[in-house]
C-alpha cells in the first residue's frame, strides 16, 4: 500500500506526507530509545536486551583491542570491574 491508495484530499495527503517525513527523520537521525512511563515493560525489556547486546559486542571489541596491544587479563579485568580470571574466561574466544 502507498499513499496514492488512500484517496486522500490534498490537504490530508500533505499532512500525512509531512508527518511521515518528520517521523522518518526522527528515526534516521540516531534515534536511541529511552525508558518511558508510556512504554509497556515488555517493550522496555526488549530495548534493554538490544542495548545489552550492542554493549557486549563493543566490550568484546575493546577487550580484543586491549589484549592485542599487550594489556594483561588483570588490567583488562580491572577496567571492566571484574577479576582477571573471569575476564579471561569470558573473552578468551574473541581475542586474537
Amino acid at each position: 500500500m502507498n499513499i496514492n491508495d488512500l484517496n486522500l484530499p490534498g490537504e490530508d495527503r500533505a499532512d500525512l506526507e509531512a508527518w511521515g517525513e518528520h517521523t522518518a527523520k526522527y528515526f534516521e537521525d540516531d534515534f536511541i530509545p529511552t525508558p518511558s512511563a508510556d512504554v509497556p515493560p515488555l517493550v522496555e525489556l526488549r530495548r534493554v536486551r538490544y542495548s545489552r547486546a550492542r554493549l557486549e559486542k563493543e566490550a568484546a571489541q575493546m577487550v580484543d583491542a586491549a589484549h592485542s596491544q599487550g594489556a594483561s587479563w588483570y588490567k583488562i579485568g580491572l577496567a571492566l570491574g571484574t577479576t582477571a580470571e573471569a575476564t579471561r574466561r569470558r573473552y578468551r574466544l574473541v581475542t586474537n
